[in-house]
Formats: C-alpha cells, structure tokens, sequence
C-alpha cells in the first residue's frame, strides 16, 4: 500500500511544478476593538471575523497598537500556523475569532475564552490597532514575524484608527474616526468594511468555539446604545414703551369785589357812635385738574390712569370800619374791599421706567435607548430540501425579532456548505439580500449536504444581531433522516472556476471519515492527516488546475508519510492492529478515488 501511494504521488508531482498559494487568513477584518470597562480598566479585547472559508490558519501574525503620535507597542505575536495553537480550529465566512485579556472569561456574560491572550495596553482614546501580517508567497501563510517590520501599518490586514490620531495608517485609509473604544462601557464596533466605519455600541466579545461547534457570543455587564440628544433654544425678547406726558400747571386766582355804603345822621348835641361790621365770604372754587398716563408694552397693553386734585386755598378778609360823628352831618363812607385768592400751582409729573425683559426657553429632546434585534431563535424556512433534483429552491430566515420596533431587516451575508461545490456551481444565490436560492443537491456517497447560511439583522437605529441558520440535503429523500455536517468547509457561491471538481468531490467522503474513533491518534500521525484535510479543502476551491494539481500531490504526500508513521507505530504497539487497518482501508479509499481521475 505504501509503494502504491508513493508512485502516484511521484506520477502527480511530475506533471505540475508548484505554484503560489492563496493566503489563508487575509481575507479577514478587524469587527470590534474595546480597551477598559468600569469594573476592569485593564480588560480588553479585538475581535476578527472571517470574510471568506478557509481563512483560519492565523498563525504568525501580530497584533499591534499605536499610540496617538504613532509609536507602536506589539500586543501578541501568534504562534506559527504549522504548529499547536498557530489556527482556530473553525472557519466559514462571516465566523469570528478573539484576542482578548486572560481575565475576559470572569467578566462575560456567559463565560467568553480568548482564542489568544494578551497582557492590555489598547490606546483608550486616541491612537491605532492593527492585526495580521504580510502573505508568505510561497506557502500562504502569515510570514516570519522576523522578516517584517511591525511599525508599517501597510504590512497588516487590517487597523482601525480613532479620536484625534496622528501616526502613520495604511495606503488608502479614511481619517480617524470620532469614536473610541475607552469610555468603560461601549465598544467600537464595524459598520463596513471602509477602515473608519465604526459606531459604539454594547460590547460582545465572540470567539471561534470549540471543534465544530457553535461560536460563543458574550456580553460585559448592563449597557445601552448611547442616546442621542437635542437641545432648541428660543429667546423672546420683550420692550417697554414709556410715555411722559408734558407737566401740566394749573394756577387759579379768584377777585372779588365788595363795596360798603353807610349813611349816619347825628343830631347835636347828641353823640352817635355807630359800628359797622361787614363780613365778606369768598365762596370757594375748587379746580381739579386729571392727567392720564398710558403705558405700552408689547406683551399685554395696560392703561393706567393717575388724579391728582389739586389742593384750593381760600383766603377771607374782614374789615371793621368806625364812625364817629359830633355834629348833625350827614357823613358818607364807602370801603372798598378786595378779596384775592390764589391757587399754589400743582405739578404733576408721570414718569414710567423703560425695561427689556428676555425669556429663554429651552427644549430637550432624549431618545429612547434602542434595544437591539434578537437572533437567537432564527431558523431558515425550510430547513429541508427534497428531493435532490438539483435545482435553486428559495429559502428565507425567520424568528428574528425585535423588542421595540417594527420587524427587523435580515440581510444574507454568505452561504457555506459542507460538501464541495459540483459542475452546476454555483450552489447558492442571494448573498447581500434578504433571502437566498440553495441548490437541492448532495453528493450520492456522502451524508447528506448541510448549507450555513450566514446573515445580519438590523433594526435602522444602529441595533444589530447576527447569526447563522443551517439547511438539509438529505441523502434519501424521507424527511426522516438528519445530514450529517461536517462544517462550513465550502463557499456555496463559488468560485465557479474552480477545476478540482468531481475529483476532490470523490476524495472528500473518504478522508473526512474519522478514522480510529475509540483508539488515540499517535500525535505525528494525526497532525499529517489533518494536514492532509487541509490541502483537499484548497484544492476544492483552487482556482486554476496547476494549483489544484500541485495541492492534491502534496496531500498525498502527506498521506504517504502518514502511512509510514503508522506503519511504525502498529509495529512498536503505540497502535492497535484494528486502527492501524482502519487507517489503512482510509489511505487505500483516497488513492483509489484519486487514481480514477488521474
């Protein structure tokens, strides 16, 4: 069995020469960046979501921050993707991975592990973080991190800059954006994909999960979408007209006249003494004088009206005349008598005080906070197809709802399946809309096929959930049988040049089969094997057929290697003879699908 592998393996590699490599972690974006809550300053975290299948082999990149002038210090350095720790273990577009501080896990809300820790330091208000690494053109890989320099941010995937920085950015970037990620409770979050596109939000630390499983999303304590505020000010501003009315003088001066006439007849030697007493009363004249003052304003018009009477003086005169006669004369005398009055003048004078009055009234508008949309309980409608007639049926997600507004906007954002694409690529339309196509199709020697349909949910207001439903192809055509998954290993929508085609397709059932499920894998055996995995996945999607070629020949090598070491290890008893023919049977399946194409 060795010799046969090893003479298609050199039959292969004698047809191709190798080729450049596509990377396979670039395609990658910086999705949420926060430094410091409330509780812990020195937490932080950034997470990385996957724009494309196949894009987990993280190894060798760096994570670096910037400080506001653009000095850099290097977080973490990720170990080499050929080696323990150097990938996360799952992939698929729109997954997610995290770098994070050891003491996120007693923080989140449920208990969230970094795939990688670092020890903090992420700028809180003004500077850059950037991740990722140059492409080795060789292997694909992340380079040596000693063979670049880590303060070009053109050498990195991906930065995002905020609040007033300065240092340098990547070719291309737009200016800084406002937010930032240290206010102790919200986190920068991405919009789009342009480089400054970023809101705060409520932080959810999302890591990539364990072996096939689910992805696990937490959160970090009470929070809500920061509220907006308006504030209207209006200033009315009121004035007062005076008026003064000319002073008025009022002066009265009353003559009266009166006139006396007595006449006394004395006889001699008789004396005669007669007294006269006139008494003249002045009648009194009262002048009373109205003045009227009116006063404007332009809120309310007010008359007022002020009296003043002004005071009169009378003045009476008595004059006393006496005459004495000593002889019989007949004496005449008259008296005059004048009576004056004067008024006192009276001045009155209204004066009114000019003011201005200004009012300000101010209005405050405070929205609501927004409560986000919720995707825990979506499901794809239906979640089933049948039969396997190869032909485009619709699907739509439901389930998604929203707290406090209209039903929210669901957004597919990729489809992958588990099964490589085949000669009616491509398997899936509607990426980018609200519903999706998925090709009733599976493979005849397989498990059934299992599509993940990848999707956002908006609510208009800056509220976002996302979220990933699956659908069955089952292998026969009763509802009865579940599809076995073996992850989203496939981008359902193409690329449809891809030339491996039938032949990957063949190979795939057989070497995704685990092998000794109740025996222990010596360790070199297993990493080959997984390795070998590896390259049958890029060869699927390998877009022209040197690259698929030189792929496949390099998986069997590594089959032929790993054929070797278990040769040795069923000799020295590290391994059963049963799982050492279980692996054999496995090497044999894949050369025997292989050889049929050759």
């Amino acid at each position: 069995m060795r010799t046969s592998i090893a003479a298609f393996s050199v039959f292969v590699l004698a047809l191709i020469t190798p080729t450049r490599s596509d990377a396979i972690f670039h395609i990658a974006h910086i999705s949420e960046v926060m430094s410091g809550i409330t509780a812990d300053p020195n937490v932080g975290f950034v997470e990385i979501r996957m724009d494309f299948a196949f894009q987990n082999a993280v190894g060798n990149t760096r994570l670096t921050a910037f400080s506001c002038d653009g000095a850099f210090v290097m977080l973490l350095t990720l170990p080499p993707p050929t080696g323990p720790g150097g990938s996360v273990p799952n992939q698929g577009t729109g997954r997610h991975w995290l770098m994070g501080t050891a003491s996120l896990p007693t923080l989140t809300t449920p208990s969230v592990v970094p795939d990688f820790t670092f020890a903090g330091g992420i700028p809180k208000t003004c500077g850059q973080v950037c991740w990722g690494a140059p492409v080795d053109p060789t292997s694909g890989f992340a380079k040596d991190p000693a063979t670049w320099d880590p303060a070009i941010p053109d050498n990195y995937v991906d930065c995002v800059a905020y609040g007033p920085y300065t240092g340098p950015q990547r070719t291309g970037a737009a200016p800084p954006t406002t937010a930032t990620p240290g206010d102790g409770v919200h986190s920068l979050n991405r919009t789009t994909n342009a480089s400054n596109d970023f809101a705060l939000d409520c932080p959810t630390p999302t890591n990539n999960g364990p072996q096939g499983g689910a992805e696990v999303m937490g959160t970090l304590g009470t929070c809500t979408t920061p509220p907006t505020s308006t504030t209207t000010t209006t200033t009315t501003t009121t004035s007062t007209t005076t008026t003064t009315l000319p002073t008025t003088t009022t002066t009265t001066t009353t003559t009266i006249r009166t006139t006396s006439t007595t006449t006394t007849t004395t006889t001699v030697p008789t004396t005669t003494t007669v007294t006269t007493t006139t008494t003249s009363t002045v009648p009194t004249t009262t002048t009373t004088t109205t003045v009227t003052t009116t006063t404007t304003t332009t809120t309310a018009p007010t008359t007022t009206t002020t009296t003043t009477t002004i005071p009169t003086t009378t003045t009476t005169t008595t004059t006393v005349t006496s005459t004495t006669t000593t002889s019989t004369i007949v004496t005449t005398t008259s008296t005059s008598t004048t009576t004056s009055t004067t008024t006192p003048t009276t001045t009155s004078t209204s004066t009114t005080a000019t003011g201005t009055t200004t009012t300000t009234t101010s209005v405050t508008t405070t929205t609501v906070p927004n409560v986000p949309p919720d995707c825990s309980a979506a499901v794809a409608t239906p979640a089933e197809l049948s039969p396997p007639n190869h032909q485009l049926v619709a699907v739509s997600i439901v389930g998604v709802t929203n707290g406090d507004r209209n039903p929210p906007t669901v957004t597919i954002t990729g489809v992958t399946q588990d099964e490589p694409v085949g000669a009616t690529c491509p398997d899936a339309t509607g990426v980018g809309t609200s519903s999706v196509k998925l090709r009733s199709e599976r493979l005849g020697n397989g498990d059934g096929r299992v599509y993940h349909v990848a999707f956002t949910a908006s609510d208009g207001r800056g509220g976002r959930c996302s979220g990933t439903v699956t659908v069955c192809v089952p292998h026969d055509q009763g509802h009865g049988r579940a599809c076995g998954d073996q992850g989203a290993l496939v981008d359902s929508t193409g690329p449809c040049v891809g030339v491996c085609g039938d032949v990957c397709a063949d190979i795939d059932p057989a070497l995704a089969a685990p092998a000794c499920a109740d025996e222990r894998i010596p360790v070199p055996v297993k990493r080959r094997l997984e390795r070998a995995r590896h390259l049958l996945r890029r060869a699927t999607t390998a877009r022209d057929e040197r690259k698929a070629k030189s792929l496949i020949a390099r998986m069997l090598k590594q089959l032929t290697t790993s054929a070797a070491l278990a040769g040795a290890a069923r000799e020295n008893g590290t391994l059963s003879p049963t799982c050492g023919a279980e692996l054999e049977r496995l090497f044999r399946d894949v050369e025997s699908q292989a050889a049929r194409r050759r």
